[in-house]
């Protein structure tokens, strides 16, 4: 039977505009398959794969490429899993970016960034910040075999270093760790500081100042008084001082170097040419003093003094 005005006609051509829903209003209700090749659907269930000219969704994820679809154009993807598309391209768990050989991965609240490899992975020239605070790191570009590190801080973990040479660990309770190929070392919270490990100079008491010379013409060359930090939640004094004047305080130290409790740090005096060996005291408030009753010498003037050694500052759990 042949009707008068078909809608297709041979081989399923469609021959009318479009077909349509009897309800069918434009971006309202209904539906049409137009001739020109467009659609509109109010509600679309696609049960296998759904392939578009630069994206394939399927059960898997969602895969979009440039400038077609294929092996080496895989631009982004939204995956549950690691693995490889249909094209061959590997694919990286959560919400992907990849441009060009760089990467920017997001998955159930972690993040990645990168240059080339898995983001989840020790990769060179990667960032990482991990959702559940066990880590974020900072791997070098230069980085050939996930050993040379550019650095690696852990928020998370109460173990040991996670053994890769010469990486900074910072562990959960703010220890730090340093690996190498010949040694570890652990410096504590508390031993942590705000300036650089340089030797500083000390701003005297008004009748100290700086020396380098001792106990005659004879005896020169010697370090004036500094101080820094040790890497044993410590302080070090070292150097030579001479007062012109009666004062024991020869120095007050920042509040940074203070000690928890009081300090004795051994020190020599030349008090009139007579050499004497005893300590300085070094308070809470800083202040480092010859104190008689302490160093077993009443200052003069012209009295020498040459300080070595150290104290702890009780930071230390």
């Amino acid at each position: 039977m042949t009707f008068s005005n078909p809608i297709t006609g041979s081989q399923g051509t469609l021959v009318r505009p479009a077909i349509k829903s009897p309800d069918y209003v434009q971006g309202v209700s209904g539906w049409t398959i137009n001739r020109d090749g467009s659609a509109e659907f109010n509600n679309l269930d696609v049960r296998g794969t759904f392939n578009g000219n630069a994206f394939v969704l399927n059960f898997d994820g969602l895969y979009f490429y440039y400038p077609t679809p294929g092996a080496g154009n895989l631009i982004a993807s939204i995956t549950n899993a690691d693995g490889t598309d249909e094209y061959g391209n590997t694919v990286f768990q959560g919400i992907v970016n990849y441009s060009g050989n760089e990467y920017v991965q997001m998955s159930f609240g972690n993040f990645f960034a990168g240059v080339t490899g898995n983001p989840a992975a020790v990769t060179a020239g990667s960032l990482s910040i991990i959702g559940d605070n066990s880590a974020v790191t900072m791997i070098s570009p230069t980085n050939t075999g996930g050993i040379d590190y550019a650095s690696f801080w852990a928020a998370g973990g109460t173990d040991g270093p996670p053994g890769r040479v010469g990486n900074p660990y910072l562990r959960a309770d703010n220890d730090l760790y340093i690996l190498t190929a010949a040694m570890s070392a652990h410096i504590p919270s508390g031993g942590f500081r705000p300036v650089p490990y340089t030797w500083q100079t000390p701003t005297y008491a008004s009748t100290w100042a700086a020396a380098t010379t001792l106990n005659g013409s004879g005896n020169t060359n010697f370090n004036p008084l500094q101080y820094v930090f040790g890497i044993q939640d410590d302080v070090i004094l070292e150097g030579a001082c001479q007062s012109s004047g009666t004062s024991a305080t020869i120095t007050t130290l920042p509040s940074a170097y203070w000690p928890q409790k009081r300090a004795l740090v051994p020190a020599w005096f030349n008090i009139g040419g007579t050499v004497h060996a005893g300590f300085v005291q070094v308070t809470e408030a800083g202040v480092v003093s010859a104190a008689t009753t302490l160093s077993g010498v009443t200052i003069a003037s012209g009295s020498q003094c040459y300080i070595k050694g150290g104290y702890p500052l009780g930071n230390r759990p």
